[in-house]
């Protein structure tokens, strides 16, 4: 077993290791209701909710749920923004033994109906203004039941506002165990095919909880914003989960503003935040950043993308708040690794968090000496259990108990970890991951393109943009606009290409490949 050189310089008031509770995860908020039941538990467009009225919330959802036919590891999608309907509908889910199919608001048809497909889901709660959406592929899915929250769009759909204030009986008793799956979170693979990783709630509660003692949360008196999607594991685990955990307050925002944003620090008397370099860079240019009194926050966490050593300084130094960078992935639910409050290093992710025991490898296991590059690989109770029916991806992912991630990194003499590279093709935009394919064949679709290929290319905004490399059918002739608005129909915001490279002919191996890795060299020489 290698070295621990981060255990020398570990947080004083930070625990080595844990007893985690073995339970479902909706019993963070019975607990919370029981322990602190005026408290608010979240505030969505202004309006407070407290500990107590989410529980019973919780818990007459729960009921109509099981009514209307869901069951034990039945899958049910969330199809909704932050809202408030996104925390009853997900403890609700948890209640009665089914699995949360979470899916970002900003998927089009194409991507919901893979989701849906793939993971059998008989049951979606979806906002009303995305419900065209999921009409359009409904004969393709496995669909029974759709709760629309917001008016009514279909006669045979269920107002979720009518199911929630409706008092119910108890919801059935069901044995749901701490190594129950309780969300299948959808990643990607090397191949771009979309994978869903299996989340215990001993996974997710474990994560939970670590990020509570890490950063010493204050029982019953911590305050934060969900402007991160809850629909992603960052969101879910660290704004969300950890803060229901320890009976904390909850700030619902659809959609960052840095005005909004700034407001509710200051407004509410925030404890912490998180969020992605993009939302901290933002931010921090503000034109009216100084007027908000920001005071009130112990910390800010940085985490989706690597953040920018010159962003943490700044803002550390422009608004008195210590900024942080963690890193995790999906698989891990997601916190791996992150700075102490009190000893953090610039460009690093920081250190292993509680229970996380992690090591830099070559290509066949071994670790690297201090400083060289290999892959990171992680391992403790937030690991995944596999890949939903994918043995191969999940063989090649989990080895011997550890988590291959697939990213390139280097650990310090002191055991601080730093984010170098990843083997992967994928594409980090503010966070968001995309895969070249997922913009590819859309892009074949276009009635003039005869080949594409889609790379990565440094943004300072968004850590990465994606880059089309398109070729016309012969006589064909095309602009850049004209491209981008095709895709805006078909794909995800973040997915679509920026930048447009109209060629003669791509890259390509001998049997007719794109070679993406010859565009990226292009780049990258162009740019030293």
């Amino acid at each position: 077993m290698p070295t621990k050189p981060w255990i020398e310089h570990w947080p004083i008031d930070v625990p080595l290791t844990l007893d985690y509770p073995k339970v479902p995860l909706y019993q963070l908020v019975k607990e919370a209701s029981e322990a602190f039941p005026s408290n608010t538990a979240y505030i969505w467009q202004n309006e407070s909710t407290s500990y107590d009225q989410l529980y019973a919330q919780i818990k007459n959802f729960a009921t109509t749920l099981y009514t209307l036919g869901v069951k034990y590891t039945d899958k049910v999608a969330l199809f909704l923004p932050n809202h408030e309907g996104y925390l009853i509908s997900f403890f609700a889910v948890n209640m009665i033994g089914a699995i949360v199919v979470p899916c970002n608001a900003a998927y089009r048809e194409k991507e919901m109906k893979f989701l849906l497909k793939d993971s059998e889901a008989e049951t979606i709660v979806v906002l009303d203004e995305l419900y065209t959406i999921v009409k359009d592929i409904l004969e393709e899915t496995s669909l029974k039941n759709i709760v629309v929250i917001g008016k009514e769009v279909a006669p045979d759909t269920l107002i979720f506002s009518e199911l929630v204030s409706t008092t119910q009986e108890e919801p059935p008793k069901v044995d749901i165990k701490a190594e129950d799956i309780a969300v299948l979170a959808y990643t990607g693979g090397t191949t771009g095919t979309p994978k869903g990783a299996l989340l215990t709630n001993f996974n997710l509660v474990s994560n939970a909880l670590v990020t509570v003692k890490w950063f010493n949360f204050e029982e019953g008196r911590e305050r934060t914003i969900a402007v991160l999607p809850l629909s992603h594991i960052y969101g879910l685990s660290v704004a969300m989960n950890a803060t229901l955990l320890n009976a904390g307050t909850i700030v619902l925002m659809s959609k960052f503003h840095p005005k909004k944003v700034l407001e509710a620090i200051s407004n509410y008397k925030l404890t912490f935040i998180s969020g992605v370099p993009t939302m901290y860079i933002a931010l921090l240019h503000y034109p009216e950043l100084e007027k908000y009194d920001l005071s009130s926050l112990r910390f800010a966490l940085s985490g989706g993308a690597s953040l920018p050593v010159q962003v943490m300084k700044e803002f550390s130094e422009k608004t008195g708040c210590n900024l942080l960078e963690g890193y995790g992935l999906i698989e891990a639910s997601p916190v791996t690794h992150t700075s102490p409050i009190a000893r953090k290093k610039g460009g690093s992710i920081g250190i292993p968090v509680i229970d996380c025991f992690s090591r830099i490898v070559d290509e066949n296991g071994n670790d690297v000496p201090v400083d060289e590059r290999g892959e990171l690989v992680v391992s403790g109770p937030m690991v995944m259990q596999g890949y939903w029916k994918n043995p191969e991806e999940t063989k090649k992912a989990l080895v011997n108990g550890e988590l291959h991630t697939g990213d390139i990194a280097t650990m310090d003499e002191e055991g601080y970890f730093t984010i170098v590279d990843r083997k992967k093709d994928m594409i980090n935009v503010a966070g968001f991951k995309v895969y070249p394919r997922d913009a590819e064949e859309v892009l074949y679709e276009h009635p003039k393109v005869i080949s594409a290929a889609v790379i990565g290319i440094p943004d300072e905004y968004t850590g990465e943009k994606v880059k089309a490399y398109i070729v016309l059918k012969e006589g064909q002739s095309a602009i850049d606009h004209e491209i981008i608005k095709f895709c805006e129909e078909k794909i995800a915001e973040f997915k679509i290409p920026k930048i447009i490279e109209f060629r003669e002919a791509l890259p390509m191996t001998g049997v007719g490949k794109v070679l993406r890795r010859a565009l990226r060299k292009e780049v990258k020489g162009s740019s030293t």
